[in-house]
């Protein structure tokens, strides 16, 4: 398959909207390459359904980004319904994506479903965030604002289901003489914390925790302090977020480089302490 011609139901018209809208692309040879393979999952004729706008979006996608092209590519056979349904939508917050999300930590899911999940998540919304980025619909700084929300929420997500994991193993983990729970801060440093995340930053965090006092009430692999279970839960939210699967990874943690005279606690610490550094 070369060309558009050779693909049944493009008609001349249609043909020739495509090829100027190929030709509007950051790289018309990337679009069009990319394009022929996406029309050899769905009916061609879905091209004629959406507006020069949605098209427009689409092909400075193909023409403009290899690793987002291959996402799309990916979606299979629905990619015109789902793609068009991304880019409809502008601006998402952390909420909204704990909407879309969440739900499932109420099914009591495995670990690989629950990673799985985000993982697809984080790839439509790259596609969502970086066909408006591509198309300047959305201003660098929003693009690094959705960035930076889709992280948050990714790390709440997996906070809550790695943090009731563990209570498995070892119980819940209060505040001394209360019934409230020890609780954690997940501190973004860098890019993160500064709301400037692009498609291919890391995650920089320091986890900080309430109190240094008392122990779990015990589960199936018996008790533990706070200094062993946060850090046990910051282990397993990096797992979480940064192993890298079939579906890829969420977001990687790699300590920033230390600035003269600062250090990077080597794991979570009680907040108390983080003065002292």
């Amino acid at each position: 398959m070369n060309g558009l011609e050779d693909i049944p139901g493009v008609g001349p018209s249609q043909r020739e909207r495509i090829e100027r809208l190929i030709a509007e692309s950051p790289s018309p040879p990337l679009a069009r390459s990319h394009l022929l393979r996406l029309l050899e999952t769905s009916d061609p004729a879905s091209l004629n359904e959406r507006s020069d706008e949605a098209l427009s979006a689409l092909f400075h996608l193909l023409g403009g980004s290899a690793f987002l092209s291959e996402i799309l590519v990916g979606v299979g056979e629905p990619w015109p319904r789902v793609f068009h349904e991304l880019i409809r939508i502008s601006v998402k917050r952390v909420a909204q994506h704990l909407a879309d999300v969440s739900p499932l930590l109420h099914t009591d899911p495995s670990l690989e479903q629950l990673a799985r999940v985000i993982r697809r998540h984080k790839q439509r919304e790259n596609l969502r965030i970086g066909a408006r980025d591509l198309s300047f619909r959305a201003p660098p700084i929003e693009t690094m604002n959705e960035m930076t929300s889709l992280a948050d929420a990714c790390l709440e997500i997996a906070y809550r289901y790695c943090r009731t994991d563990l209570e498995k193993d070892f119980g819940r983990l209060t505040v001394p003489g209360t019934d409230k729970d020890n609780g954690l801060t997940i501190l973004g440093m860098g890019k993160l914390g500064g709301e400037e995340l692009n498609f291919s930053s890391d995650i920089n965090l320091i986890y900080l925790y309430e109190d240094d006092q008392g122990e779990s009430t015990g589960g199936k692999k018996g008790k533990t302090v706070p200094q062993d279970f946060f850090t046990r839960l910051a282990e397993r939210i990096t797992r979480l977020m940064g192993e890298v699967t079939e579906d890829g990874f969420v977001f990687l943690d790699r300590p920033a480089p230390k600035a003269p005279g600062t250090q990077r606690p080597p794991g979570p610490i009680p907040r108390l302490n983080f003065a002292r550094l």
